[in-house]
């Protein structure tokens, strides 16, 4: 039994009347759906519920009539407060704690974009005093469409990263209609015992919206509050302002929603457990902001990184709200660990993602498709070739012959000497140093200073690279079994193999990247994935996306290009004659001119961007013998190869070539 457990329901005594319910509504402007919000209110077939409505601003102020007109004609009973100025969504609901007298009770608050069910309130109130919770919340359904979940309760992992427990726009078939315990519900509809709200001191009166509920539910935790979600109880929730964000309000948004989560985390985390986590958060978004700046997703990789950061000298407001929370808490933090999420939201939520991604029969056309088993053992086979294949570089390091010479000792000496402009090999020399000397250095950074380390995975993970890209790439051929031939074909070309005994490491780069050049370049040109274009043809999908997706592609593809350069400046030969090839195959299959032209101008930006990337260092190419800089040195006399060898890749004594042909 917590502190703050339920008493017995006075419904159950003789005599005795339902406890009453205070729902309040904060109301900023008026705007649509504020009268039927108002009028399921008035309509609930709880016996005691009293709205009380609070206005961000003065009763002169322009749409304060309106508000008072929709109150009189939709709740006539309902009371109206106006609070003088806009203190913020947390701020006004706080309100109620000097409004209403006594910790019997209930309070209800709510968004002006909800409609309740008329018996919303009362399978609130049951489902409380059944499951003994401190705080429940509905199931919200869209405003248009009641078929589809907004929101059944959100889990949060210890990095404070939500993930919803169904998917936005879930099409409603039962699967989430149990009663259960969540770590956090949405604002948008809470129902909260009068006691506990006035024992945590409320909403943290300055967080934004964004962040209020999570911050309260974590509280509540801590006081042993159960936080439970009750799915027969059904409200309708408009949040269209979500939607109709601009650009710049959507950025600015995202950084306050990262500020919030991070400084939520400090201050729910003891000060003597909160170092070692905001390590692990630190690390862990250095991991993710890469993958957003690859992915073109730079504001969001800046919120993170910028939110982070900042957290340790946030100390001012964490301290207090660390404080008081230490006053009333009951729970220690690691009892609520076990409540939170074990491992990453953003895993779970691109995990989730990828097995939504399912088609119709329709769509296929009538074909069959694969099994999944066939991809499990492809990539067990795969990976297990290249642990056995590689064993002797992972446990001996890799021999320094030719271009796998070691990267050096110390990651912040490369750094130092990339910023400084001098390189100390031989004699020394000044000037523009290679970008791959910077690139280097950082991720040796992030290795924790081990180069040897990293040395070994720069060479037995760049095999798996190019897999993970064909594979990626080859869902244009829209069936799995497609996509096992295409990585099995690959995986037998001996290039990579031939290029680790040669000691040609750009080599090995050039065969991982350009599976990736080749899957973000035929993204941009319009060549969607099969099953997306089946049934409307591949020009019908590709304007329908976005602009803002289209230059996150460009960037990646960007991103990828430049990191090949920085190692490989030969990848623009090879960027190049794969653009040439691609355009003629292109007007080949009866393409329209125009078509064929959006590879060249997407091969020609993408080498551009990559190049200017690589400046000032890139700049020292054009001169003498550039060619050679970027082909390599010719071979005295030729190599006297035959045209059958260099179509199968016969670039040593290695069977692979008759397997990689056989597999066409």
């Amino acid at each position: 039994m917590s502190e703050h457990s339920a008493p017995p329901p006075p419904t159950a005594r003789a005599g005795a009347v339902a406890p009453p319910v205070v729902a309040v509504l904060v109301v900023q402007h008026p705007r649509e759906g504020l009268a039927e919000a108002l009028a399921s209110l008035a309509a609930q077939d709880y016996p005691t519920v009293q709205t009380l409505v609070l206005v961000g601003g003065r009763d002169d102020a322009p749409g304060s009539r309106a508000v008072l007109d929709t109150v009189a004609n939709s709740a006539p009973s309902a009371v109206v407060r106006f609070l003088g100025a806009n203190t913020g969504w947390a701020a006004a609901c706080n309100t109620v704690l000097r409004l209403v007298k006594g910790d019997s009770g209930f309070f209800l608050f709510l968004h002006d974009d909800v409609a309740l069910a008329p018996d919303a309130v009362s399978r609130l109130v049951e489902e409380l005093y059944r499951s003994n919770a401190g705080v429940v919340g509905p199931k919200l359904v869209e405003w248009n469409d009641p078929r589809r979940i907004a929101s059944v309760g959100i889990s949060v992992d210890r990095f404070g990263v939500e993930i919803p427990v169904a998917d936005e726009g879930e099409i409603d078939q039962e699967q989430h209609d149990a009663v259960r315990d969540v770590f956090a519900l949405s604002s948008a509809c809470l129902l909260v015992r009068a006691d506990l709200f006035r024992t945590v001191g409320g909403f943290h009166p300055r967080l934004a919206l964004v962040g209020a509920a999570l911050d309260f539910c974590w509280r509540c935790h801590a006081t042993g509050g159960r936080v439970v979600v009750v799915p027969a109880a059904v409200v309708r929730h408009r949040a269209e302002w979500t939607r109709a964000e601009s650009p710049e309000l959507r950025v600015e948004r995202t950084g306050l929603r990262e500020t919030t989560r991070v400084q939520t985390v400090a201050a729910m985390t003891p000060a003597g457990a909160f170092v070692a986590l905001w390590t692990q958060m630190l690390l862990y978004t250095i991991v993710r902001a890469v993958v957003l700046v690859t992915t073109g997703r730079l504001g969001a990789a800046r919120a993170e990184v910028a939110a982070v950061v900042a957290a340790p000298f946030a100390r001012g407001d964490v301290s207090e709200r660390r404080a008081h929370l230490a006053v009333h808490r009951i729970v220690p933090a690691a009892e609520i660990r076990a409540l939170q999420l074990q491992g990453s939201s953003h895993v779970a939520a691109w995990l989730r993602r990828r097995s939504t991604r399912t088609t119709t029969p329709d769509q296929v056309d009538d074909r069959r498709e694969a099994p999944p088993r066939g991809s499990i053992a492809l990539w067990t086979i795969l990976v297990g070739l290249l642990l056995v294949g590689s064993r002797s570089l992972l446990l001996g390091g890799v021999a320094p012959v030719g271009q796998m010479v070691a990267f050096g000792e110390s990651a912040t000496d490369l750094v130092a000497s990339y910023l400084s402009g001098w390189w100390g090999a031989g004699y020394g020399s000044a000037g523009s140093l290679p970008t791959g000397t910077g690139l280097v250095g950082v991720v040796g950074l992030l290795f924790g200073g081990r180069m040897g380390l990293l040395h070994s995975v720069s060479v037995v993970a760049l095999p798996l690279a190019g897999w993970i890209g064909t594979w990626r790439f080859s869902s244009v051929l829209g069936s799995r079994a497609s996509r096992i031939a295409a990585t099995a074909t690959y995986a037998a070309v001996p290039l990579p193999y031939a290029a680790i005994a040669a000691g040609r490491w750009g080599a090995l780069l050039v065969y991982a990247l350009v599976p990736w050049i080749a899957h973000l370049m035929r993204l941009l040109v319009g060549h969607i994935d099969a099953n997306d274009s089946l049934t409307r043809g591949d020009e019908d999908v590709f304007f329908e996306i976005s602009p803002r997706v289209r230059v996150r592609w460009f960037s990646s593809l960007a991103l990828v290009v430049a990191t090949g350069i920085a190692f490989e400046p030969g990848l623009l030969v090879v960027a190049g004659g794969l653009v040439f090839v691609w355009s003629v195959v292109t007007l080949a299959h009866g393409a329209s001119p125009a078509r064929a032209m959006r590879w060249v101008t997407v091969g020609v930006g993408a080498m551009a961007a990559g190049v200017a990337l690589n400046l000032p260092w890139a700049a020292a190419y054009p001169g003498s013998l550039w060619w050679e800089k970027l082909t390599g040195a010719p071979v005295e006399g030729g190599r006297e190869w035959g045209f059958l060898r260099i179509a199968s890749f016969g670039v040593g004594g290695y069977l692979l070539p008759l397997v990689s042909l056989a597999l066409y």
